[in-house]
């Protein structure tokens, strides 16, 4: 089944499935990241807090916390609930990918300042 989903107003960068299958989380060039029910497409929190396209989006091998990458130079980590967690500093340029170790333990990004 072909679904649509609505909310963001920009272009998409990033989609991810949880490690449940149970929700999908998406990164737009809106500054914004959505939590999506998986099975009907109706979208449960918007993440709010980066100032630039949000370029890619992970969920912990848990699936209780999800990363977002952003042009603004920074990764955030959220709860589901759409509350910070933490803000990673430390890139002089566009963030443009995150992902979490297998066990969940490390943050991984990647940048422009390599």
């Amino acid at each position: 089944e072909v679904r649509t989903l609505l909310r963001h107003t920009g272009w998409v960068y990033s989609v991810q499935y949880s490690p449940s299958g149970g929700h999908l989380l998406s990164g737009s060039d809106d500054n914004t990241a959505v939590l999506w029910e998986a099975d009907t497409g109706a979208p449960v929190v918007t993440f709010v807090g980066h100032t630039d396209w949000i370029t890619s989006v992970a969920f912990s091998p848990c699936g209780k916390i999800v990363a977002t990458a952003s042009w603004d130079c920074l990764a955030r980590t959220w709860a589901l609930d759409g509350s910070p967690l933490a803000e990673l500093r430390g890139h002089a340029e566009h963030v443009f990918c995150v992902a979490f170790t297998g066990d969940g333990a490390v943050g991984l990004t990647g940048s422009w300042d390599r």
